[in-house]
């Protein structure tokens, strides 16, 4: 009989279950589809079937676990494409070996536009929520599979997942997996070539505007490596991703009046950031407010994280910081400006907002490269 790694569960509703458990976390991207699929048929070959589960949240786990037979001990491939802060905390804590998937961000993106026909702000809030959702997956059981092991041959790639699981004979399971997906026993097809074959692989079509490319572009050398647990230190967010709050649905093009009652005037975007400890760097420029006011800041996701309350000059260039803490990646993080005085005249511009990470989330620890 093979081995695997054995979990137990135990609960109210399933007192005790054992099987086999493969899990899988990863960014909505061909690569983690991929990999999930040869997870799948390592299974497969190796017990014959198995039963998947796919989760965001705890309770999808739990849907999940409650329409399987009682006494089966079919193997489990547990899977998520944007996992929950509580889901991670789960397939961490089951001490279990795990595959975390991070794909190239920029490609991830057009992905998601592609195949779920997303905008280009609500893509890259989703985009960011996976993987910085995927940056909490860390410990000695988590095995990283990245943009650069699609060089890696196919082959080696397999027999690495065998032997993360646990299984037995790993180069003959790879062989066995690989016979069955059509690959002859000399194949030297690398990972990005059974992608590729997969149909699964999106590039940036010509069509797509400029404009967009370049915050897409922008924003995925912000975020590449989170997740994988070699990056985001500093994020910095385009300005043009900021709400103004005047014209809802409009994003800021430029200064905003500051004409008006006390009033949120720029909110946004939205996106998501890595447990950990931050400040916030923020450059706003005032001008013609001769009468002065008085502006609060602050970082709000799901609660107020941090804020400030200043004076405004009549005019300038100024530069601020907020020190903020991120419990939970997959909320969403916003930057909120608020007048908090009628102006009669001045206008407020947002000229950068950047985040830097002074520490990461109590208890971290490095994820392991996939290759050795």
């Amino acid at each position: 009989m093979p081995m695997g790694r054995e979990f137990e569960i135990v609960s109210a509703e399933q007192p005790f279950r054992r099987g086999i458990l493969f899990q899988a976390l990863g960014a909505p991207s061909s690569l983690t589809y991929t990999c999930c699929a040869l997870i799948r048929a390592m299974a497969d070959i190796v017990y014959g079937r198995h039963a998947l589960i796919q989760a965001v949240f705890v309770d999808d786990v739990k849907n999940g676990w409650a329409q399987l037979e009682r006494a089966a001990t079919t193997p489990i491939v547990l899977f998520s494409d944007c996992p929950s802060k509580g889901l991670v905390d789960l397939v961490v804590s089951t001490r279990l070996p795990f595959v975390v998937v991070v794909d190239d961000f920029e490609e991830t993106a057009h992905q998601v536009m592609e195949a779920r026909d997303m905008a280009l702000p609500e893509m890259l809030r989703f985009v960011t929520q996976a993987y910085c959702s995927l940056d909490a997956g860390r410990g000695d059981a988590a095995l990283v599979v990245s943009a650069g092991d699609g060089r890696r041959g196919l082959r080696e790639v397999m027999t690495r997942l065998a032997e993360h699981f646990g299984l037995d004979a790993p180069n003959e399971t790879s062989a066995r997996t690989l016979a069955a997906l059509g690959y002859p026993a000399g194949a030297t097809d690398t990972l990005l070539d059974h992608v590729v074959a997969s149909g699964l692989r999106v590039t940036s079509p010509a069509s797509r505007a400029a404009r967009a490319d370049a915050i897409v572009r922008l924003v995925a050398s912000q975020y590449n490596g989170v997740g994988s647990g070699r990056g985001g230190r500093r994020i910095e967010w385009p300005t043009e991703m900021f709400l103004d709050w005047d014209r809802p649905g409009q994003f800021l093009r430029g200064p905003v009046e500051m004409l008006g009652p006390a009033r949120f005037v720029v909110c946004g975007p939205y996106f998501h950031l890595p447990q950990g400890e931050w400040t916030a760097e923020v450059v706003i420029e005032i001008a013609d407010n001769r009468s002065g006011n008085r502006l609060g800041v602050d970082v709000f996701s799901g609660a107020i994280l941090g804020g400030v309350v200043m004076a405004l000059p009549a005019s300038g260039v100024f530069t601020f910081s907020i020190p903020f803490g991120v419990a939970d990646a997959f909320l969403p993080v916003e930057l909120r400006f608020q007048l908090l005085e009628g102006a009669i005249e001045g206008q407020l511009a947002l000229r950068a907002a950047a985040f830097t990470r002074i520490a990461p989330a109590a208890g971290e620890v490095e994820a392991r490269a996939p290759a050795r």
